[in-house]
């Protein structure tokens, strides 16, 4: 009778032991993306943050105090095709470039959230030849944006 609940302990924190391994190595996920323009002669400021269910877009011209934003959702489809297109070892590898602000030219950033919380971004990212590696996902925000301005000149 001893063995047999020494054998059912062992055999339990084993398989606790094996959880909580399996946790520490779930996969990591993106849930936000914000991109980021800003700068010019005029003052300008964009930003386009996207998560799985919602879109919220902001833009300020500070020179006229114009301003407009816009809140909505985003379709599965196209959150299943940024998820798709996301590359985060690619992502990781963008280095950023130099700031266009000193000759009055807008500078954009890319940011990621991931599920655990690590975030990782770029400032107008060069080493082109790893952006072409994730351009499908940088052209997919910008259609995003697109679709949301639009939406705003209606």
């Amino acid at each position: 009778m001893q063995k047999s609940l020494y054998f059912i302990f062992l055999l339990f924190l084993s398989f606790s032991c094996y959880s909580q391994q399996n946790i520490g190595k779930s996969e990591q996920q993106l849930v936000k993306i914000i991109y980021s323009n800003y700068g010019g002669g005029l003052g300008w400021s964009e930003t386009l943050v996207i998560t799985q269910d919602s879109v919220n877009y902001n833009s300020n011209l500070f020179a006229t105090n114009k301003k407009s934003r816009l809140d909505t959702t985003i379709s599965t489809d196209d959150w299943n095709k940024l998820v798709s297109f996301f590359d985060l070892k690619t992502f990781k590898s963008i280095h950023s470039g130099p700031s266009r602000l000193p000759i009055d030219g807008t500078d954009t950033k890319y940011t990621v959230v991931l599920n655990s919380g690590e975030k990782y971004s770029f400032v107008n990212g060069k080493d082109l030849s790893i952006n072409k590696k994730i351009i499908s996902f940088l052209e997919l925000i910008h259609s995003i944006k697109k679709t949301i301005i639009n939406k705003i000149k209606e």
